[in-house]
């Protein structure tokens, strides 16, 4: 008898649960698209052999006439024929290094004019992304020996970056940096918020006698704190166990760490607004956060996505963000290398902002 009782009363209480989860449709909407977009989402990354094409990669012609000249303008044709890079033309070697550094390209081809001598052809790689440098060596190789088909081959391969080690988490340490910042800021003030909402404390800081402004401000720069204070963790990890050099400025790493936490807090509080309570709000911020995870650039190379997912990623704030940190930690970039990444984040973070201070506002007025 008490066994059946305790089985209806669970029944109940289940059925209690489901009918109150069905009431939100919110709640429901974030729990369908969660595992549709997720799987979605790898279907569309790994539909194939996941070799990388059109690959970008900067041309220059030191050999103006003979032998040389020949074989750039025909590495061009090729390259443009077979679909595996884009090739984009420079008038000197610094300038085809700089657009390395500021992402444009991911190597450097480079025809000098004692060719066909050995090391007459030289490639220059982006060792950030060491699988997209493999690829990019090989497409150059198989291009130059239906050109040349000389044995050994006259290319001769070098890093932008010599001094870093090319590996995968070496690619991948500047984007776990910058995502931990993310969820800190996301999914921190949001739950931080949500829960006052729920257990009445809110309403206290709300008649009290500060500015709603000053709230909003407090708690962001809190978030921010701990994000920044989980990143330098982290930092601290992989420099000391996993060998991990960061060579880049650190004020200008820790100024994109904040610039960039900024529009994700502002993300944060739009989703607490909007949503009804804290479980809500969390499963809006998962269907954000896991998206961005792998579309940004943290886990994989964006150029690595089909087409139009590439389109995608480049309206993520977090690729921006992942894409600074990289040039700085291994790069050792400077300011101008980054500046690109730097105003996208700054619109983003205005916009944010400015979006999510009213709504909050409101919601928590209401």
């Amino acid at each position: 008898m008490t066994f059946k009782k305790n089985l209806k009363d669970s029944l109940r209480i289940a059925q209690k649960d489901l009918l109150e989860f069905s009431r939100s449709k919110m709640r429901i909407a974030t729990f369908v698209l969660m595992p549709v977009i997720l799987i979605a989402l790898f279907g569309f990354m790994f539909p194939g052999s996941g070799q990388i094409s059109h690959i970008p990669i900067a041309l220059v012609d030191e050999a103006p006439t003979g032998e040389g000249s020949y074989i750039a303008t025909a590495f061009e044709r090729l390259s443009s024929t077979s679909g595996s890079l884009n090739v984009i033309t420079f008038s000197s070697v610094a300038q085809a290094k700089q657009a390395v550094i500021r992402g444009e390209v991911y190597g450097v081809f480079i025809v000098y004019p004692n060719f066909p001598a050995r090391d007459s052809l030289v490639l220059i790689v982006d060792n950030t992304n060491p699988q997209v440098a493999a690829e990019l060596e090989a497409s150059v190789g198989s291009i130059l020996s239906s050109l040349v088909g000389s044995n050994p081959s006259p290319l001769y391969v070098e890093s932008i970056a010599p001094w870093a080690p090319s590996s995968e988490f070496e690619y991948m340490a500047p984007g776990f940096v910058g995502l931990t910042v993310v969820m800190a800021g996301m999914a921190g003030l949001a739950a931080t918020v949500a829960r006052e909402r729920e257990i009445g404390t809110m309403d206290g800081l709300m008649v009290a006698p500060i500015a709603r402004s000053s709230i909003i401000t407090g708690k962001a720069v809190a978030q921010m704190v701990r994000g920044l204070l989980q990143a330098a963790i982290i930092v601290v990890m992989v420099v000391a166990f996993f060998g991990v050099k960061v060579y880049g400025n650190p004020l200008l790493i820790i100024a994109v760490l904040i610039l960039g936490d900024l529009g994700f807090v502002g993300l944060g509080i739009i989703a607490t607004s909007v949503a009804s309570d804290q479980e809500t709000a969390t499963m809006m911020l998962m269907l954000l956060e896991f998206p961005m995870m792998f579309l940004s650039g943290v886990l994989y190379p964006v150029i690595q996505l089909p087409w139009w997912l590439q389109y995608v990623a480049k309206v993520i704030p977090l690729t921006y963000m992942v894409e600074a940190l990289r040039r700085l930690m291994i790069l050792n970039a400077g300011l101008g290398a980054i500046m690109g990444p730097l105003l996208f984040m700054l619109v983003f973070a205005v916009i944010a902002i400015g979006i999510a201070v009213p709504i909050f506002s409101r919601a928590v007025t209401r």
